[in-house]
C-alpha cells in the first residue's frame, strides 16, 4: 500500500499515515497505567509501511532498505538481532542497508561489541558506522548513530566511505 493519496482535482498528492499507525501516541508522564496498557504493542507500532516489495527482486534492480533498529542490543540478544536482520536481508535480497538509531557508545564498549565485530556474520559487505564522538558519557548506551552496509556485489562498488565531519554521527 502506498503512503500517498492522489486527489482527483489535479492537486498534489497528500501524505497519509497507514491504518496501522493511526491513533498511536507516545504516553506522557501523566498517563495512567490503564491507558498505557491499552496502547498498541511495540510490534504493531513498528510494522513496515509503504509500497509492497516485489519478490523476487527484478533483474538489474538495486534494492535499498532503511531500518531503524531502535538500538543494537549487546550479548546474546545482539547476536539474535543481527541474525534476524541477516535473514530479512537475504529474504528480501537487499543490496544496500541503511541503519538508524544504533544507540551504542563504541568508544567504551569491549572489542567483541564493536561494530565491525558484530556485523562479521554478514556475507560479503562494505560498511561504515558513525556515532557521536564527543560524548563524555561512561554509559554503553548512546542515543543516535547511523550505519550503511553495501552487500553482495554492491560491496565491490564502494570507492570510499565518509562520516559526518562534525563527529556527531548524523550521517555516513
Amino acid at each position: 500500500m502506498s503512503g500517498r493519496v492522489l486527489k482527483s482535482s489535479g492537486q498534489p498528492p497528500v501524505r497519509r499515515r497507514p491504518e496501522t499507525c493511526q491513533g498511536t501516541r507516545i504516553p506522557s508522564r501523566q498517563t495512567n497505567r490503564r491507558e498505557r496498557d491499552e496502547r498498541p504493542n511495540e510490534e504493531e507500532e513498528t510494522k513496515p509501511w509503504g509500497d509492497n516489495m516485489i519478490l523476487p527482486k527484478p533483474k538489474d534492480a538495486i534494492r535499498f532498505l532503511l531500518h531503524n533498529i531502535q538500538g543494537l542490543k549487546r550479548g546474546r540478544k545482539g547476536r539474535e538481532q543481527i541474525d534476524t536482520i541477516i535473514a530479512e536481508v537475504k529474504r528480501l535480497n537487499i543490496d544496500v542497508l541503511g541503519v538508524t538509531e544504533v544507540n551504542n557508545h563504541f568508544k567504551i564498549l569491549p572489542i567483541q561489541e564493536q561494530w565491525e565485530e558484530r556485523i562479521r556474520a554478514f556475507p560479503r559487505k562494505h560498511s561504515v558506522c558513525a556515532t557521536n564522538q564527543h560524548s563524555a558519557s561512561n554509559r554503553s548506551h548512546l542515543y543516535g548513530g547511523t550505519a550503511q552496509l553495501l552487500l553482495g556485489n554492491m560491496s565491490y562498488r564502494a570507492a570510499s566511505s565518509e562520516r559526518d565531519p562534525s563527529g556527531l554521527g548524523r550521517w555516513v
